[in-house]
């Protein structure tokens, strides 16, 4: 369902700082906290500035900006409401007032306010959210059905189309018709999204087609809608009546579809866009609302993609009493703690999740790289290779996990099981620069392989030219084979890319040493000094070069 395609300079506000309204320190630092997804700092800041200038629009644009990414939608609205009282085009102000408008179901003065700007892709899809939903509201069906054609089936999207009209019919209580749009829907772009096969098995047994309805109810059992599913199964076996509470409403499609569009932007990394319009959900669900546990789960994977960690942490953990999201919840929490470095306590998480499902594939893969990244490579050794022996025939998701798995081989000098599994991870991805780095890399380190491992250090170049660390590979190739020449620009270009690797710039000194350009030696060694993450066995090492200099090959 690659429905959308969303630039990546997208903003989440609209916002146009000028020069002018750059002169508070407050401001700034309003502006610095929310790129670093601080909304609390940012607000604070910008509650300062707006004490010294409470007429500046650009403070109070941002200010509403700040309370919109985080779901404060009651605290912007104020903001909103004087802002169009000055210029009631303010499309950002306009969007506060219409959400707060559909949560309390007011669709003539959301009508009002409907989107009026649109600027990019993402917009032209939000905009027809908006209308259709409110145009339910206020009773335009054909209104509302037409702005589907138009926002959806010309742009492209043919099964949201459908899926959307199936919402806007069964909303103003034409079943049937809901039951037909839905199984067009579900016939071209069937179970993308659990939830969405969900909404659609619902009007096929409020329809009374329950054929189809005991068919996707089935199905849905298999996966992550599975209360759902069976729920549905459970009323259709004992003849009970569809419950009412299950009908859609025009809120249902705001929310719905909107939905959607959010779940697209998470699986399409765009961590920013889908945390801001998952708020906006939020702001319009209540806790008993059928999507509210989807939402969380949104939320919650937005911050972990944001770094947001103990936040994901956090919310992943609210989901944990909802059997349809547990497991996902705990493997959620389980990568916060992991990216926190907090190994125990996420190794001690994973053996609730095996709990839940043993020993399986997933759980031992989890194990294994949780070890490997709290650096314990004797378990994690052990733990790959219990999954490697759980696996019977891997697919290509597995190459990353074969290419972890021989970085640890590596790490224990087994050089024997690192190639069979940096081999096995080629096989499965035989395009993977990464891999053939570190593979070439190692080879020639040992003074093995090196005409293959030249070729694959040159392909992998040839795929990666931006990164620094593989082109560093191929020039520190050429100088462990005293190739010193051929190793100076290579360095030099390694360099040029990645400035702040301690690594590429010792490596750098030692091949200008080598041939014979002392002073540029020791400017980089001291480069290499100044920058972070470096070990004091390096520190120590370069030290020492810097007083005593290096032996030179005895050809030079």
């Amino acid at each position: 369902m690659k429905w959308l395609c969303i630039p990546a300079a997208v903003a989440l506000t609209g916002l146009t700082v000028t020069p002018a309204s750059a002169q508070s320190g407050d401001f700034l630092a309003a502006l610095s906290a929310t790129r670093a997804s601080d909304p609390e700092a940012a607000s604070r800041y910008l509650t300062a500035a707006l004490d010294r200038d409470p007429d500046q629009q650009s403070l109070v644009r941002q200010q509403i900006s700040v309370y919109t990414i985080e779901g404060d939608y009651d605290a912007a609205l104020p903001h909103a409401q004087d802002v169009l009282a000055l210029n009631p085009d303010d499309e950002l102000a306009r969007w506060v007032v219409r959400v707060a408008a559909i949560r309390r179901g007011d669709w003539h003065a959301a009508q009002a306010v409907l989107p009026a700007v649109i600027q990019t892709r993402l917009d032209e899809f939000i905009a027809t959210v908006a209308n259709a939903a409110v145009l339910t509201g206020v009773g335009d069906i054909e209104a509302a059905l037409a702005e589907t054609r138009t926002g959806f089936d010309e742009k492209g999207i043919g099964p949201l189309g459908d899926y959307a009209r199936g919402l806007i019919y069964a909303a103003s209580g034409e079943a049937e018709a809901a039951s037909d749009a839905l199984a067009a829907f579900i016939s071209r772009d069937p179970f993308q999204y659990p939830r969405m096969a969900e909404v659609t098995a619902n009007a096929f047994e409020r329809s009374g087609d329950l054929e189809n309805a005991r068919f996707v109810y089935n199905a849905l059992r298999e996966t992550g809608a599975r209360p759902g599913g069976q729920a549905g199964i459970d009323r259709i076996e004992q003849g009970d009546p569809y419950p009412e509470a299950l009908t859609p409403t025009p809120l249902d499609i705001y929310t719905e579809l909107l939905f959607v569009i959010v779940r697209l932007l998470d699986d399409q990394d765009s961590p920013e866009l889908a945390y801001r319009y998952a708020q906006e959900i939020g702001y319009l669900l209540t806790p008993e609302a059928p999507l509210f546990p989807g939402f969380s789960e949104v939320i919650a994977s937005s911050l972990l993609a944001l770094e947001r960690f103990e936040e994901a942490e956090a919310a992943y953990a609210t989901l944990e009493d909802v059997l349809a999201f547990r497991f996902s919840a705990i493997l959620g929490q389980i990568q916060a703690l992991s990216d926190q470095e907090h190994y125990d306590e996420a190794l001690a998480k994973l053996d609730e999740a095996e709990a839940i499902l043993g020993r399986s594939p997933v759980i031992l893969r989890q194990r294994a790289v949780l070890l490997f990244r709290a650096e314990d490579y004797e378990a994690a050794d052990l733990a790959f290779a219990e999954w490697q022996d759980s696996v019977v025939q891997p697919g290509a998701a597995a190459a990353q996990t074969l290419f972890i798995a021989g970085i640890v081989s590596y790490q224990l000098e087994d050089y024997v099981e690192m190639e069979e599994r940096l081999e096995s991870s080629l096989e499965l991805d035989p395009d993977n620069p990464h891999v053939m780095n570190y593979l070439a890399y190692s080879w020639v380190e040992r003074g093995i392989n090196l005409d293959r491992g030249f070729d694959m250090l040159m392909r992998a170049v040839e795929l990666a030219p931006e990164s620094g660390a593989i082109i560093d590979s191929l020039g520190w190739a050429h100088y462990q084979l005293g190739d010193y020449d051929e190793a100076v620009p290579f360095l030099e270009q390694a360099f040029q890319i990645n400035p702040w690797s301690w690594e590429i710039a010792e490596h750098v000194a030692d091949a200008y040493w080598q041939v014979g350009r002392e002073l540029e030696a020791e400017f980089f060694w001291n480069r290499a000094l100044g920058l972070p993450e470096i070990p004091d066995d390096h520190v120590e090492a370069i030290r020492i070069k810097l007083v005593e200099g290096m032996s030179r090959d005895p050809v030079r």
